[in-house]
């Protein structure tokens, strides 16, 4: 009886072990990526598409391989646009799922929360549409594969100072507890456009509960203003547009990149001229963007816009500090250390302290025309100044 009981419980510890390793050898072998993302909500639209971007990575950087013969495997996670669940989300995943990094967010607000987990926890978080600013400011571990406020700005306010030459110009700053993100780059278009004008732009409020947006309407039109820069989603930008419309506003709207949205591209007839900045353009004519376009005709039977890009980017800029990381701290360090990065609209560049240095910018039309392949606009490390030194790349 004895030998049966040994034999039992050797063959039981076999079994453990055995399970054991084929775990670690799965952990070893494949790099867990939380992905949080808005895949119902508001944004949905928005989230699946940057998940389709982040998914074709992923499927590209395996085929070939993977990182050091390591899959990438993402976990994703819905939150719902609500910056609290996402918060609770990053927690999750890096305490349940074994995740090694965290991707995602498309507000600013959501992925300040995101921040929040990351830094206490010492988890990479890599923002892929998110730009404002005040995200890696103070951080250790959290990064941006996409452009910033700043950047966004001053591209925009060379566009409308010097390309369109307008003269009376309109920002619109929305007061929303979460409007991180609008409230960011109309203050950077702002600060940019009164350097170049040498005059300063009609400032005013706005929230996106507002039922009407009458009254900040008819002081437009009172001023004479050639451009509201209006930097909303896109369900509030429609519904500002159409009533500055309807109550006679015949000036342009300026934008960013949320107006790539079905939303504002399907009606651009009765929005009239508007135009936004973006860091992605389809008819750039990089070679990473022709194998980026062609892939996603492949696998996924669609043109790409710009959220797919960002997720796309945002995969690929990991990857490139997954090599030769076997830890989060490996993968954050590698990461502070990259300093350029081919993304699918051009090279990006960095400087030590995270910020980019360089940065393709494109202004577009609501029609997803490309007025022009625009800047690769240089940023200093302290605020934007003296920007009529900055030469504009050809």
């Amino acid at each position: 009886m004895k030998k049966i009981l040994v034999l039992i419980f050797s063959f039981s510890a076999l079994i453990l072990t055995s399970c054991r390793i084929a775990n670690q050898n799965d952990a070893f072998y494949s790099i867990r990526i939380g992905v949080i993302l808005p895949l119902s909500g508001e944004f949905a639209a928005q989230g699946r598409a940057a998940l389709d971007g982040m998914e074709l990575a992923v499927r590209s950087v395996n085929r070939n391989g993977g990182v050091d013969l390591r899959k990438i495997q993402l976990i994703i996670k819905n939150s719902s646009g609500s910056p609290e669940k996402a918060a609770a989300l990053a927690g999750s995943m890096i305490e349940n799922d074994n995740v090694v990094a965290l991707v995602g967010a498309y507000s600013s607000a959501e992925a300040a929360e995101i921040k929040l987990v990351a830094e206490a926890k010492g988890v990479p978080f890599v923002s892929a549409m998110a730009t404002s600013g005040s995200l890696i400011e103070n951080a250790e571990y959290t990064f941006q594969s996409t452009l910033n406020d700043e950047i966004q700005g001053a591209a925009l306010a060379y566009y409308i100072a010097y390309k369109r030459k307008f003269y009376n110009v309109a920002v619109m700053i929305n007061t929303d507890k979460d409007a991180v993100y609008q409230r960011g780059v109309a203050q950077k278009t702002a600060q940019a456009w009164a350097d170049f004008a040498k005059r300063k732009p009609l400032v005013m409020s706005y929230s996106s509960k507002q039922k009407t947006f009458e009254s900040q309407i008819k002081k437009c039109i009172y001023d004479d203003i050639n451009v509201i820069v209006l930097p909303a989603y896109p369900a509030t930008a429609v519904r500002f547009i159409l009533e500055a419309r309807k109550l006679g506003y015949k000036g342009a709207f300026a934008g960013t990149d949320s107006y790539d949205s079905p939303l504002l591209t399907g009606s651009n007839e009765a929005l009239g001229d508007c135009f936004f900045s973006t860091s992605y353009c389809i008819s750039d004519a990089s070679e990473a963007n022709k194998i980026f376009k062609s892939r996603m005709q492949q696998e996924l039977k669609r043109e790409p816009g710009c959220a797919e890009a960002m997720g796309y980017d945002c995969i690929n800029f990991l990857a490139k500090a997954l090599k030769n990381a076997y830890s989060p701290d490996d993968i954050a360090f590698n990461l502070r250390n990259i300093r350029s990065f081919y993304s699918v609209s051009g090279i990006m560049e960095y400087h030590k302290q995270k910020e980019f240095l360089l940065h393709p910018v494109f202004i577009m039309d609501i029609a997803g025309m490309n007025i022009k392949p625009y800047f690769r606009w240089k940023v200093d490390s302290e605020q934007l100044k003296n920007y009529r030194k900055r030469e504009e790349l050809k």
